[in-house]
Order: C-alpha cells, then sequence, then structure tokens
C-alpha cells in the first residue's frame, strides 16, 4: 500500500509539473501582413510589454521580408536598442496614421540608442537594407496596421 501511495504521489508531481511547464512555454505570436507600396511583409506582432521588450533578441536570422511590428503602448517619443540582437536590422518608426516618420540603421549586439524625433506608434524591426530595396521612407504609407 505504501508503495503504491508514493507510486501515485509521484504521478500527481509529473502531473502537476507538466501542467505548470505547458502554461509558462512561451505562447505562439501573433502575425500580421502589412503593405508598404506594392511590397508586403510578414510580421510577428509585439503588442504588449514582455515582447516589446525582448523584440528580435538571440534571433539567428530572419526570413525575407519577415520582421516584427511593435504596437507601442501610446503615440510619444521611442527609443530601441539592440542588446543581444545578432543580426543587422532596420527600424521604421511609424505614426498613428500610419506613415513612415524615419527609418534607421541598426549594428547588432549594440547599446546605442535609436530613438525616434517625433512621436510614433508603431515600429517595424526587419532585416537591414529592406526598407532600402522596398523603396519605404519618410513619408510611405503603411497600410493593415491595427486601428485603435
Amino acid at each position: 500500500m505504501g508503495r503504491r501511495l508514493i507510486i501515485y504521489a509521484v504521478l500527481a508531481l509529473m502531473g502537476m509539473w507538466g501542467v505548470a511547464i505547458s502554461q509558462n512555454a512561451s505562447k505562439p505570436m501573433e502575425r500580421m501582413t502589412l503593405r508598404m507600396g506594392n511590397n508586403f511583409l510578414q510580421l510577428d506582432v509585439a503588442r504588449d510589454g514582455t515582447d516589446i521588450h525582448k523584440g528580435l533578441m538571440h534571433r539567428q536570422a530572419l526570413a525575407k521580408n519577415s520582421g516584427m511590428l511593435f504596437v507601442l503602448p501610446q503615440a510619444t517619443q521611442h527609443c530601441f536598442w539592440m542588446k543581444n540582437t545578432l543580426i543587422p536590422l532596420s527600424i521604421a518608426f511609424i505614426n498613428h496614421r500610419g506613415y513612415v516618420m524615419q527609418i534607421d540603421d541598426m549594428q547588432p549586439n549594440s547599446k546605442q540608442q535609436y530613438c525616434t524625433g517625433e512621436s510614433s506608434r508603431f515600429a517595424i524591426e526587419v532585416n537591414q537594407g529592406v526598407f532600402q530595396v522596398m523603396a519605404v521612407k519618410k513619408g510611405t504609407r503603411i497600410t493593415g496596421l491595427p486601428i485603435f
């Protein structure tokens, strides 16, 4: 009887451990397609503080025409950096109307801050040079952004 009780206790603990692990497993990121002129980007969407803070850290590579859309909590000046980011990126800061306000090229694993000169509501990070190839520049309209 004592041995059977131990086995049940171990099984119960293993079950609770499995539930705890599944609850802490990273949730799949929301994906969104945005249009920039005649081009499209497939983007992971960072909406909460944890996802925004993590961004594209520790990723070894990005697929062509992919990246991350940051839905920022409010339209104000925002700053980004490249700590623990392993690949060179370009960032576009976008206002609440969907217009690109600024584009910066960022170097891997740098603590340099890239800040907007104007209020932005969104930011998009892609492989460095993608915006240039797509002819995206200040004033380009981005369609498909979340509406508030």
